[in-house]
């Protein structure tokens, strides 16, 4: 029974995923006032498709498992991840790529990491530290 509720569960997520937008174009335009575009994989080589019904599964593709470096001639300034990348955020003239490898990394940072919009400003929280530091927290002793 606990085994049909997960798999219920899990199917019920799925779901619930098909109904979430490809990508999100915000209001805001970028510094290089190119409209910012929001996505899981890089979508620059297909975002002319995206209005194209005759191309929507190429540009369903890109968006879920694209892993091609950004084109330099984009008409958007794309934030995606996708395409983990260990020392440092991404950031081009129409890109950044924010996959810092939270999930997990070859070298085990598992980074989080965010990009401003408005300002460039990059942040980022060490989710394996940030977990060893509250591991601490409880082995301390009290005076």
């Amino acid at each position: 029974a606990q085994e049909d509720a997960k798999l219920e569960q899990f199917i019920d997520d799925l779901e619930w995923m098909k109904k979430l937008p490809l990508y999100i174009e915000l209001d805001t335009k970028h510094l290089s006032q190119k409209p910012v575009v929001i996505s899981h994989a890089c979508i620059g080589h297909v975002w002319k498709f995206r209005n194209d019904k005759s191309n929507q599964e190429t540009f369903r593709e890109y968006v879920l498992w694209n892993r091609k470096q950004p084109p330099p001639n984009m008409p958007i300034f794309n934030i995606f991840g996708h395409t983990p990348i260990d020392f440092y955020i991404e950031i081009g003239e129409n890109h950044v790529n924010v996959d810092r490898g939270c999930y997990r990394n070859s070298f085990g940072y598992e980074v989080l990491a965010a990009y401003c919009v408005e300002t460039g400003e990059v942040v980022s929280v060490n989710r394996r530290l940030e977990e060893m530091k509250k591991r601490a927290m409880r082995f301390k002793y009290k005076d």
